[in-house]
């Protein structure tokens, strides 16, 4: 059974999707502060559960910093979530996951929120 070590939590800050959301949405919102309280509650959950977290913060193209920085701290895998963008913010936008599956030098796992049943 494999021994998870170190988990090392990579945030991105996108300005394109701030931007296209802003314009989609209509709205301003303060993404780093909202990146910076979810990873916070990340490390907080998985130190929780005994893990070592280190975590960083990047601003710059989500598709090509977290396939890099996978790379350059060797990873043997890579969480990414999906963010479930539909009709013309996924045009605009393109996926993060599906280039991270592509670019990624080691496995990638598509992590997915839990739909509801009701």
């Amino acid at each position: 059974m494999a021994q998870w070590h170190e988990i090392r939590l990579i945030a991105v800050l996108d300005p394109m999707i701030a931007t296209a959301l802003q314009w989609i949405e209509g709205g301003a919102p303060d993404e780093g502060a909202w990146i910076s309280q979810q990873v916070e509650s990340a490390i907080e959950h998985l130190h929780a559960s005994g893990l070592t977290v280190t975590s960083i913060i990047k601003e710059g193209d989500p598709k090509r910093i977290l396939a890099d920085e996978a790379r350059q701290w060797n990873a043997d895998c890579v969480f990414v979530g999906a963010s479930g963008l539909r009709g013309i913010g996924r045009l605009l936008l393109g996926s993060v996951s599906a280039a991270v599956v592509t670019r990624a030098h080691c496995s990638v796992e598509v992590v997915r929120e839990r739909q509801s049943t009701a």
